[in-house]
């Protein structure tokens, strides 16, 4: 019908897979998966038979769909789409760590650092509340202040 030359291995059919409404090569070994077919899954118009669809692709947490393993995003040993984990988590400007948004503490500068880091590199000023690195901050008595609440205090800045 087309004219084009086989590379399929499909023996019962005529036509091929473009002229043919049998099936489509799979997108990553090239072998027919046929359309209407538990054993066929699709992915941007892309066919994929078994094996390579369970090779390729892993399933989002939060929205359940399909995602190429290559484009999975990691959040607290979830996979998860872009979109999910847009929404979802942020990366620790430290550390590089995934950390879910309800736990990302911000600094006086507007570095977003994950929990451990944060725990392990800022102090936060109890009278202002704000979270500063250590060279901006200084303890007075039992408390821990940044330089602007310390003004008061010469020697503390």
């Amino acid at each position: 019908k087309c004219g084009r030359k086989r590379t399929d291995s499909v023996t019962d059919n005529l036509l091929c897979y473009l002229c043919g409404d049998y099936g489509a090569p799979c997108a990553d070994c090239g072998n027919i998966c046929m359309r209407d077919s538990d054993e066929t899954s699709w992915y941007n118009h892309d066919a994929y038979c078994r094996d390579c669809w369970e090779n390729n692709f892993s399933t989002c947490g939060r929205c359940g769909e399909p995602v190429p393993d290559d484009d999975v995003f990691e959040g607290n040993g979830e996979h998860l789409c872009e979109r999910c984990f847009d929404r979802n988590y942020e990366v620790c400007e430290v550390c590089n760590g995934a950390t879910h948004r309800d736990n990302v503490v911000v600094d006086s500068e507007g570095t977003r650092y994950c929990g451990e880091c944060a725990e392990e590199l800022l102090y936060m000023c109890d009278e202002c509340g704000e979270h500063y690195r250590e060279c901006n901050i200084v303890q007075l008595g039992t408390g821990t202040l940044c330089c602007d609440c310390a003004a008061e205090d010469e020697e503390a800045c």
